[in-house]
């Protein structure tokens, strides 16, 4: 995506999963270009971990071995990929996610310990449709949604093809909610793509 976008983040105003919005609805309604699900959230339809919203507190930082970085807007609306916690609460918008998949371009080495050690945890790390950000080499930033593979499969599809994204290298690259809440929308001038989400999710990251 070049850099004459302008992303924000969106929180669901529904407090009931069953009554929330699908991404279609709310691009449309919106006029949003591309829309994706954001990150996770918890069986009350809350967010889990850090989500801050035009400069509240909804949801605060949260101490979690995999959600180690955050999706920052700046202030000229622009998506920062933030792997220092600290610097995630001095935003107006910002959402806790992870695990960092690619970080100063090279696998993050703990996704292999942190599977290993998780045994609670052992099918997050299986194969599962999956939602990323990512920043190239030349502060590119790519929304990429996967058919089913698993989070060391996409590191390192990511760190050896970046080709296939149009990039030489990528340098950053943090995991969003993926399986049932994969879901993207893109407003084509002719017909729209949209890979439907199984389950009605809680943020959105979107752009116009």
């Amino acid at each position: 995506m070049n850099q004459q976008y302008h992303a924000h983040l969106h929180l669901h105003e529904s407090k009931v999963q069953f009554f929330a919005d699908y991404i279609d609805a709310l691009s449309r309604h919106h006029n949003f270009i591309i829309a994706i699900n954001g990150g996770f959230y918890q069986p009350d339809f809350t967010p889990v971990g850090l989500f801050k919203y035009q400069g509240k507190t909804i949801k605060p930082l949260a101490r979690n071995s995999l959600l180690k970085s955050c999706v920052m807007i700046s202030e000229n609306n622009k998506i920062i990929l933030e792997t220092n916690l600290s610097q995630c609460t001095k935003v107006n918008d910002a959402m806790q996610t992870g695990p960092i998949l690619i970080q100063d371009g090279k696998i993050n080495n703990d996704l292999k310990r942190m599977q290993k050690k998780s045994k609670s945890m052992e099918d997050f790390f299986e194969s599962h449709k999956r939602t990323l950000l990512a920043v190239t080499n030349e502060n590119q930033l790519l929304m990429i949604t996967t058919s089913s593979l698993s989070l060391m499969d996409v590191a390192n599809f990511l760190q050896n093809n970046p080709t296939a994204f149009g990039a030489t290298k990528i340098i950053t690259a943090v995991n969003l909610d993926g399986g049932s809440s994969t879901g993207m929308f893109i407003r084509f001038p002719n017909e729209p793509f949209y890979l439907h989400e199984l389950k009605h999710v809680k943020t959105f990251i979107f752009v116009d």
